[in-house]
């Protein structure tokens, strides 16, 4: 999919998002509706292909209903209704983005920041408690992290937040100085040569 069919994707799933939000917001329902995306994005994930279906053209409007219903059953008005009229558009296919804009609307009203955290080991609960409270510090809110070990860093750690890249690895440390050396070695080189040339 081209970068901008996914950037269209998401500015259309934002935009159900925002509707939702404001909804659940005036009829304080937003922890009600969120943990309901959350059961629905359980299922979607659990079950990939419910979103291929969604896509389908070839099935109808009264089957997705259907399929909508039964994933959905139990959830609020508001939710229903959203789901209904991405149904009526089309737009199904675009729920995982829809429920993810709902959640950074949710994060961001809380202060949170999803936090993608990678260290080159598994950390302790000590560690893991002082790196939250530095990523804290620097992102300004408070970081929900998603953690995973890669070896390949070799040491440190890499966070990821929105468009916000922390990368204290040992790996990228080695590489930055191996450049500084090699670009003072050029250095000495081309100092060598004008003083041979003068």
């Amino acid at each position: 999919m081209a970068a901008e069919d996914r950037y269209e994707r998401r500015r259309i799933a934002a935009s159900y998002a925002s509707a939702l939000f404001e909804l659940a917001q005036a009829g304080d329902a937003v922890d009600r509706i969120a943990e309901q995306l959350a059961g629905l994005r359980s299922v979607l994930e659990a079950h990939p292909e419910l979103v291929t279906l969604f896509e389908s053209p070839v099935v109808g409007f009264e089957d997705r209903r259907r399929l909508v219903e039964r994933i959905g059953s139990g959830c609020d008005e508001m939710l229903a209704g959203t789901l209904a009229v991405m149904n009526r558009r089309g737009r199904l296919g675009m729920l995982p983005e829809m429920i993810a804009a709902f959640r950074d609307q949710l994060d961001r009203l809380r202060g949170r920041v999803r936090t993608r955290l990678t260290t080159a080991t598994d950390v302790d609960e000590t560690t893991m408690a002082d790196i939250r409270k530095a990523l804290g510090k620097y992102l300004k809110r408070e970081p929900v992290i998603t953690h995973r070990v890669d070896p390949a860093i070799m040491g440190g750690f890499v966070a990821r937040a929105g468009d916000t890249l922390i990368d204290a690895s040992v790996r990228t440390q080695l590489a930055m100085m191996k450049e500084r050396l090699t670009q003072r070695g050029e250095d000495e080189v081309q100092s060598g040569r004008d003083h041979v040339g003068h």
